[in-house]
């Protein structure tokens, strides 16, 4: 029951808080003008290099490095699981 209080009372001050901020959308057009500038800037960078490829490399070997770290990551809390049958 005092713990529910003390979330409850958490959570108030946080909406509280949150409240506060203003709403605010990024207009459509904006968006597309930006879209439309990336686009450009690729397609010109493209002709010196193929922009998507290098992209697709960097991709992959972040996501294998991420792939590595959440490993390290598991390895590491199993470690630290006190009396298991190993």
């Amino acid at each position: 029951m005092i713990v529910k209080w003390v979330f409850d009372a958490v959570a108030a001050v946080l909406t509280g808080l949150l409240s506060l901020i203003p709403a605010w959308a990024m207009p459509a057009q904006a968006t597309a003008n930006t879209a439309q500038t990336f686009g450009s800037m690729f397609a010109w960078a493209n002709g010196y290099a193929p922009i998507f490829h290098i992209l697709a490399a960097v991709g992959v070997v972040l996501g294998f490095q991420v792939l590595v770290s959440g490993w390290t990551v598991l390895v590491w809390v199993y470690d630290r699981i006190p009396f298991k049958a190993t």
